[in-house]
């Protein structure tokens, strides 16, 4: 093999491993978004709650048939997480499907949702 040809397969390698990279991070990203927003949905169905009850509700399903009809699932049709603390208030979460080991909280002291990567066991 001429080294012309395998300088040209090294550069189709890398740019195939290139177009790879960016679709994995455009399909997160937008799995990330979509996830957002049915979170969303269901933040605003806890603060109506905890508006009408001086108190968060004790879990997701609490907000079924008044403030949701049903409680949305993530994009992989997996359940979000949901956690009252007395630190944070509560945490509302769903994991990555498109990145291992990955996920992303909403926090409702800091109004805000966080992404991450979950630390090594």
């Amino acid at each position: 093999m001429l080294a012309e040809d395998r300088t040209r397969i090294r550069k189709l390698f890398t740019i195939v491993c290139c177009l790879a990279i960016l679709s994995s991070c455009r399909s997160s990203g937008s799995e990330v978004q979509e996830n957002k927003q049915r979170g969303d949905t269901i933040i605003q169905a806890i603060t109506a709650y905890e508006q009408d009850h001086d108190q968060l509700p004790g879990q997701l399903d609490d907000l079924v048939p008044i403030y949701l009809a049903d409680i949305p699932k993530t994009v992989s049709d997996d359940d979000f997480l949901y956690g009252v603390n007395g630190i944070d208030g509560f945490l509302l979460s769903f994991d990555l499907q498109s990145r291992d080991r990955s996920y992303c909280s909403y926090i409702y002291r800091f109004q805000s949702w966080d992404c991450g990567v979950y630390a090594n066991e």
